[in-house]
């Protein structure tokens, strides 16, 4: 890796889609087949514990074969249109970030319905790599990159936990928002990620097979 580049990492759901309208619209579709608000929640709780994906939602709910089959397809066409979920200001502040560094999507949960979501957000072409990691704080895959970049990463994530991970290795994270993020929100996001990795990139470097250890 080139000495004075390293990775901005940034996390998917709730950083740069609007994952909680997404579930709004999983239980609203769910609705039509006399699923209660307070059933969609726990299918959907298990789900995640699961790794989401709409199949697993759907098993949890007990429907019918037939209403099964009607609902995933309708939970399915919501997926493919992951663009209508992407906050605004996401598109122009990526386009800025990649400018000045290697943008890897580092995220949680189910492989293969992470990056169909990703690719139909439309956002896969500006990330250099695609991480995807069973660990919901995501630490193991973090250690790894860390001590591949020699110390230097930065991190952008709206989990406490992957902000917990962070305390134990050592790099730093902007920690956004969960809830609504607008162009205002994105252009302050951008300045603050420039600041942060010259802070990083001043910073002195680790030997090139050092591996952090957990304190």
């Amino acid at each position: 890796m080139n000495k004075t580049i390293f990775p901005i990492c940034i996390d998917l759901d709730h950083t740069l889609l609007d994952t909680v309208r997404i579930r709004e619209d999983v239980y609203a579709h769910s609705r039509s087949y006399g699923v209660s608000r307070m059933r969609a929640k726990e299918a959907y709780r298990a789900a995640v514990a699961q790794r989401f994906t709409p199949s697993r939602y759907v098993s949890h709910l007990g429907l019918p074969r037939r209403e099964s089959r009607a609902l995933l397809a309708e939970i399915t066409a919501l997926v493919r249109s992951s663009d209508r979920y992407v906050f605004s200001g996401v598109r122009t502040f990526l386009s800025r970030a990649r400018q000045f560094a290697p943008l890897y999507l580092v995220t949680h949960g189910d492989s293969s319905y992470q990056r169909v979501k990703l690719q139909q957000s439309g956002l896969a072409h500006y990330f250099s790599r695609v991480l995807v990691t069973p660990q919901i704080t995501k630490e193991k895959m973090l250690r790894g990159l860390y001590a591949k970049s020699r110390g230097k990463i930065l991190m952008i994530d709206d989990s406490r936990r992957v902000q917990q991970s962070e305390d134990r290795i050592g790099f730093p994270i902007i920690k956004v928002r969960k809830s609504h993020k607008d162009r205002i929100y994105f252009a302050k996001l951008y300045d603050e990620t420039v600041a942060k990795y010259q802070m990083v990139l001043s910073s002195g470097s680790f030997p090139p097979n050092f591996i952090p250890k957990r304190r």
